[in-house]
């Protein structure tokens, strides 16, 4: 039934996050899930953590839409914590993470919604990479830089990068 096929696909999901390279997502150009698996024999989760989890999602709607379908309804006092994929380092290639992409469009249109959810009196933070890009759309909030370690680099010595966290408050 539908409601197995459900929960087969999230016991599913877990351990591919539980047992791939670092807990990264990432899919192939076909939508194909591309991670290798990170050789882990550790439990992917207790039981008591799952149903802990199961309970507290009762209180919470979930969206799956486009970013300004999903905030549609927030309004003043919400706090909306935005976690785009993440602009490019070098503006010359402009990196996606999903098949469908997220363009520099797409971080624009996200930058009006910003500023939206502020006139609507929403509490916003956004993190990204610290680019002049970024930088630029976000120009009339409050920024603070933060060195960060990266897991994800074949190449040790390059796991390291900046990241701008960006609030309305």
């Amino acid at each position: 039934t539908e409601g197995e096929l459900d929960e087969e696909l999230a016991a599913l999901f877990v351990f591919l996050n539980k047992h791939c390279f670092n807990g990264l997502y990432r899919v192939n150009a076909k939508g194909l899930f591309n991670v290798p698996y990170n050789n882990s024999r550790q439990k992917s989760c207790s039981r008591e953590n799952i149903l802990a989890v199961a309970q507290y999602l009762k209180t919470v709607e979930l969206v799956n839409g486009d970013f300004e379908e999903a905030c549609q309804t927030a309004g003043e006092g919400d706090f909306v914590f935005i976690d785009s994929p993440y602009a490019p380092l070098n503006p010359v290639s402009f990196e996606s993470y999903t098949k469908e992409g997220f363009d520099i469009e797409s971080h624009k249109r996200l930058a009006r919604l910003f500023d939206d959810l502020t006139s609507r009196g929403c509490y916003c933070m956004l993190t990204n990479h610290n680019t002049d890009f970024i930088n630029q759309l976000y120009a009339d909030f409050n920024k603070v830089v933060v060195d960060v370690k990266r897991m994800i680099n074949s190449d040790a010595k390059n796991r390291v990068g900046q990241e701008i966290i960006i609030t309305n408050y």
